[in-house]
């Protein structure tokens, strides 16, 4: 999930810069990881929930006029989480 975070971060950072060329190849290296993601996690039936949640929120966001309410700010709190335990797991591996 902490993938997926980095390009949700960047979908949301280009899309308000008004850059929708760079905006769309995030969203869509999102939606490949993802994708990925859910293939892998296919018999864990409690972390598939939430990640065809987060999927669902994030396709709706840029896809389907955002009738959920969602809030940019706080979709990208949710993935800095994922993103920071990413990060600390990558930092305990290398000592």
């Amino acid at each position: 999930m902490g993938n997926i975070g980095s390009e949700v971060s960047r979908s949301l950072k280009w899309t308000e810069k008004g850059n929708q060329a760079r905006a769309n190849k995030a969203i869509n290296r999102a939606l490949e990881l993802f994708d990925f993601t859910i293939e892998a996690n296919v018999e864990n039936s409690v972390r598939l929930t939430e990640i065809l949640k987060a999927r669902d929120e994030f396709c709706d966001y840029f896809f389907n006029n955002n009738s959920y309410h969602t809030n940019p700010t706080k979709m990208q709190k949710y993935y800095d989480g994922f993103v920071m335990m990413e990060h600390l797991a990558h930092h305990n591996d290398q000592k």
